[in-house]
């Protein structure tokens, strides 16, 4: 939860009003992040610092239609990170931020591989590229108290697909390619929805050891998504294509779970969500 200090009541903004002029001195206002927030062994709340990589923060004016953007990463911020610093004129202001989390591979996306955007219905949207990720979004307001006061904690805002097929691969299958698409925008305000267009087409070789296929897995934006495998013999030549839809939500792992001969008969998967998660990884559970 939110703890506002020195807060009066919560106000709203037409798109098409003209920007209202608002007296008084800035206040500064700060916001102190968590990343994890609920009693989750082995501890029981995570600062910004031990699960983040980086932190981004946009901050709404509703009077003025302005935004700021204020950015840290682990190693230009150090010991201020998870520690955001505004001054704030009197006035509504909407306020969206997000943190990349240590795992997941970012894609091709690299530094960019989560960002923050506020669409035009007044609503701060996140993505990710294949990386852990946490957010927050609030309405609030500030008065002419000075040293406003924060804490914040950060909610996974992503889910995880897992592929796992067992059994050994016969000697005639050379590569087993799987792709799908999926959406990239998520609303921070339910975790479910977005007014932001746009999905992320994904295409990958799984790993093949010793005869048998690794584990794949990925971070992704909650949403529907169609997931194919695609067999190839060893002249490159197709041998059949398999489809398996599925829901990805927030803060939860979805699993598609089957043997080899799933693969080759094209027969069904076992699909299973739930939010146990990787041991090495602290995760709240909702």
């Amino acid at each position: 939860g939110l703890t506002w200090v020195g807060i009066i009541g919560f106000t709203s903004c037409s798109h098409n009003e003209e920007p209202t002029q608002v007296s008084g001195e800035k206040v500064k206002v700060q916001f102190n992040i968590s990343a994890l927030g609920v009693d989750v062994m082995p501890i029981s709340r995570a600062s910004a610092k031990d699960v983040l990589t980086q932190i981004e923060c946009k901050i709404y004016n509703v009077n003025t239609f302005q935004t700021s953007t204020i950015s840290q990463t682990i190693g230009k911020d150090a010991e201020r990170f998870g520690i955001i610093t505004a001054w704030l004129s009197p006035g509504t202001y909407q306020i969206g931020i997000i943190g990349a989390g240590n795992d997941g591979s970012g894609d091709d996306m690299n530094l960019n591989a989560v960002s923050l955007s506020r669409s035009n219905h007044g609503t701060f949207n996140a993505r990710s590229y294949d990386k852990d990720a946490f957010g927050f979004s609030k309405t609030f307001s500030v008065s002419d108290v000075p040293d406003i006061d924060n804490n914040i904690t950060l909610d996974r805002y992503v889910g995880k697909l897992c592929v796992q097929i067992d059994g050994e691969l016969p000697e005639f299958i050379s590569r087993v390619e799987l792709s799908f698409d999926h959406r990239l925008w998520v609303s921070l305000s339910d975790f479910r929805s977005s007014e932001i267009e746009g999905r992320n087409e994904v295409l990958k070789d799984l790993n093949i050891s010793d005869g048998n296929l690794a584990e794949y897995t990925r971070f992704i934006t909650p949403g529907e998504a169609n997931v194919r495998f695609l067999t190839y013999d060893n002249d490159g030549k197709q041998i059949n294509a398999t489809d398996v839809h599925v829901n990805i939500y927030s803060n939860k792992r979805t699993i598609i779970r089957g043997n080899v001969e799933n693969l080759l008969n094209q027969t069904p998967f076992e699909i299973s969500v739930n939010d146990t998660w990787d041991s090495d990884v602290i995760v709240p559970l909702q």
